[in-house]
């Protein structure tokens, strides 16, 4: 049976090829752009740059009619792979946030990728083992 959402509103869904072999692109009722994607690409090599274990990425950008307003809320999803794990950012706000966001997504996007790389930094450090100890703390190194 089919919900009555899915029958009332399609989901328009677009993939985009890109130049990493790494990457997929796509947008969820949302409008994919030439300028659009340059920005995801250009914070995807940035991340690989600065995470080079990274083998497997995806970015969805997504839009709905959440604000209060009735305004297009587009929202952006980050998710990385690197072996071993995997780490996702979403920047969905709280609905009391809803009606007093603009539908910019380059900042939607920064702030997904700028979440996904404190992910991976977080990541990155207690793997190498530079995680930092209170004062007063004794710490095992690690095996």
């Amino acid at each position: 049976m089919r919900s009555k959402h899915a029958e009332t509103e399609p989901i328009h869904l677009a993939r985009v090829e890109s130049d990493m072999d790494h990457l997929e692109i796509s947008f969820h009722r949302a409008d994919p752009s030439p300028t659009l994607k340059a920005e995801i690409e250009r914070s995807a090599a940035e991340l690989q740059r600065r995470f080079p274990r990274i083998y497997s990425m995806r970015v969805a950008i997504e839009g709905s009619k959440a604000a209060a307003n009735g305004s297009d809320l587009l929202l952006a999803h980050v998710q990385v792979r690197v072996p071993g794990h995997e780490f996702a950012s979403s920047n969905e706000p709280p609905k009391a946030e809803r009606n007093q966001l603009a539908a910019d997504v380059r900042t939607t996007l920064k702030a997904a990728f700028t979440a996904v790389s404190k992910q991976l930094t977080k990541h990155q450090d207690k793997v190498r083992g530079d995680v930092k100890h209170h004062d007063g703390q004794i710490s095992e190194p690690p095996a």
